[in-house]
């Protein structure tokens, strides 16, 4: 059997016995790791994470991950399924389930480097890290009837998810806010208006004339709400930032199915 370096680093945290599992045609082994997590860091500053359509991910610091390519495969996925329901035949059902889980798994893997990363950047700047509660992101967005599709065809629990436990694990704090209004709020100024989101991409504030992409906009209203929360939590004295809450994991939004 041969281990790559990842693989090889985490064997060293196997407990138990491991098993040896047939896959298709592909030999997997399966071992339970514990992991240690790491000392909590200590800090005030929080990335804030702004989840979308166009861009999947955008955070506060400007880092983004474009829709573009997995658009490009949902697509992909979203015609063969239409072509095969055409039709009613046991090859075509069997089809059917093969390309939903090559559709999961491609989330899935997308998913973890995306959370990977994430971890990776708010450790490197001792940072927290403050999400978006996921109820919302429904009533926050307008969706045209051709986005709905791409709108709930991406798994945002489950990076989420992905985010919470790598984060853990590597010691980050991670918040959940109320993200209500984070789109129209101007991160300079704090006013809020409908007008002030231009389009799809671009902020203009119309009291302080802030001109930003929106969803880096978005992204820094999440953190500051991240950042205060944290504060009022963490210190005797509360800061007011309208009204985020922190929600366990469990009591978020379920999964996104394809569409």
């Amino acid at each position: 059997m041969v281990f790559g370096d990842y693989q090889r680093e985490q064997i060293k945290y196997r407990k138990g016995q491991a098993d040896l599992v047939l896959v298709g045609k592909i030999f997997y082994l399966f071992c339970t790791l514990e992991i240690k997590e790491a000392e909590q860091i200590d800090t005030q500053e929080f990335i804030g994470v702004d989840l979308g359509i166009v861009k999947l991910l955008v955070d506060s610091l400007g880092n983004e991950v474009a829709g573009e390519l997995i658009e490009k495969i949902r697509l992909k996925y979203l015609g063969l399924r239409r072509e095969l329901q055409k039709c009613r035949s046991k090859n075509a059902k069997r089809k059917l389930k093969k390309i939903a889980k090559k559709e999961a798994e491609f989330r899935r893997q997308v998913n973890h480097i995306i959370s990977k990363a994430l971890v990776k950047r708010a450790k490197d700047t001792n940072s927290g890290i403050a999400l978006e509660i996921l109820k919302y992101i429904r009533s926050r967005t307008t969706v045209r009837r051709q986005d709905r599709a791409k709108h709930s065809g991406w798994a945002f629990a489950q990076l989420q998810a992905f985010i919470v436990y790598k984060a853990k694990i590597a010691g980050v704090p991670v918040v959940f806010v109320d993200p209500r209004n984070s789109s129209r709020e101007c991160h300079n100024c704090h006013f809020i208006a409908k007008r002030n989101r231009v389009s799809q991409s671009v902020f203009c504030c119309a009291k302080c004339g802030l001109q930003c992409n929106a969803d880096h906009n978005a992204a820094k209203n999440i953190a500051l709400r991240g950042k205060n929360l944290w504060a009022s939590v963490n210190t005797p004295i509360a800061v007011h930032v309208g009204s985020p809450i922190v929600v366990p994991l469990e009591l978020q939004a379920s999964p996104f199915k394809a569409g």
